[in-house]
């Protein structure tokens, strides 16, 4: 398949190789000042409100994370999460992970039970508050218990969970004020539109020949590509990706932890498009055409992609996208600062949207990362 000439695809490529080239300073920027502007830290917790209205807090936050990892000794550490869905009498539900650091989650904890603790006063701890196992070192507290607990934990920053002695301690530093601005985040930022998907073929590995032809323009002669995957989409048109070398990254450690791929779209005539991915922040500029750790999933027609913030892979954002045939939509996006052991199953939403794929008469919603 030849290589077009056209000015305009030429100019394309240009772009796109520029992109290449910066992909690195733009993560690191986004990293340092592009954070999400709908995820907020109180103390020692992280509090976000999707679009749907939906709010989620967590006791994780990048001040936290600095000192948490040596603060119980050996005792490990639990976070504790409250959920409010979108409807406006929802009752607070509070859940509960033992799986941090030093935890050894056991299903069977049926007798573990959550306190609020006074360090001040000989490691005392107040009422036994009830927790109902879920799965894997996840609890959630008794919906019964729950008004007693957020009135009795007003009277320390610290919670502890016992079977017997203590075996695993929290902080509830912040957590008045992250509820406090779940109960003012009403109205949702923006309401939901279902995204039109066009369809796509299964994906097929790029040969040398085509990766040689489309990739040595985008990644230079220094990183050749290594890797390339197509789609072909519903339209008539080709979803492409291409792995530059290590080169271009930042480090061989930031290549290991965050790889990128370029994405851009080839039309039918031949010209080839690299549009960004949008940010449902809109004081944020778009992505660009580079993501890393990127996957598309041609069942459902979905891109998603994870910027990993450290190496033990429990911070970032996980975002996910949907091309409607002149653009990449956002569909789904989660993030978290504070880097404590959660995985990015746990990481608070930002955005949730619909999507309508072509065979769909009725919308779905879009994929997230699985939690509880």
């Amino acid at each position: 398949m030849a290589v077009t000439k056209s000015r305009d695809d030429r100019l394309a490529w240009l772009l796109a190789v520029g992109l290449v080239v910066a992909a690195p300073a733009l993560a690191q920027a986004e990293d340092n000042a592009g954070t999400s502007t709908f995820l907020h830290d109180f103390g020692d917790w992280s509090v976000a409100c999707d679009n749907s209205g939906q709010c989620e807090a967590v006791g994780v936050s990048a001040q936290r994370a600095g000192f948490a990892a040596s603060e119980w000794g050996e005792h490990g550490v639990i976070v504790l999460r409250i959920i409010r869905e979108a409807r406006p009498d929802a009752p607070l539900r509070v859940f509960l992970d033992e799986r941090g650091w030093g935890a050894q989650p056991d299903d069977r904890h049926a007798a573990l039970t959550l306190h609020v603790l006074y360090p001040q006063e000989d490691d005392r701890t107040g009422p036994a508050f009830r927790l109902l196992p879920l799965r894997n070192g996840q609890y959630e507290l008794d919906p019964r218990d729950v008004p007693a607990f957020l009135a009795e934990s007003g009277k320390s920053t610290n919670v502890a969970t016992r079977m017997g002695a203590i075996n695993a301690m929290g902080s509830t530093h912040g957590m008045a004020r992250a509820i406090g601005y779940m109960a003012e985040a009403r109205q949702p930022p923006s309401a939901p539109v279902a995204v039109p998907l066009v369809s796509a073929g299964s994906g097929q590995q790029v040969d040398d020949e085509e990766l040689r032809q489309r990739g040595l323009l985008l990644c230079g002669v220094v990183a050749a590509p290594h890797e390339g995957m197509r789609f072909r989409l519903g339209n008539g048109d080709t979803l492409w990706s291409v792995s530059c070398g290590e080169e271009h990254a930042a480090s061989a450690a930031e290549f290991a932890l965050n790889p990128h791929a370029i994405w851009f779209i080839e039309r039918r005539d031949g010209t080839r498009a690299f549009p960004g991915f949008p940010r449902p922040d809109g004081a944020l500029d778009s992505l660009p055409a580079t993501l890393p750790n990127s996957h598309f999933d041609p069942a459902r027609g979905l891109l998603s992609a994870v910027h990993y913030y450290a190496q033990g892979r429990d911070c970032g954002w996980w975002r996910q996208w949907g091309w409607d045939g002149g653009g990449w939509q956002a569909v789904a996006a989660f993030e978290l600062r504070g880097c404590m052991g959660v995985m990015a199953e746990g990481w608070l939403p930002l955005w949730r949207a619909p999507v309508t794929a072509p065979d769909q008469a009725e919308s779905a919603t879009g994929a997230s990362p699985p939690y509880r």
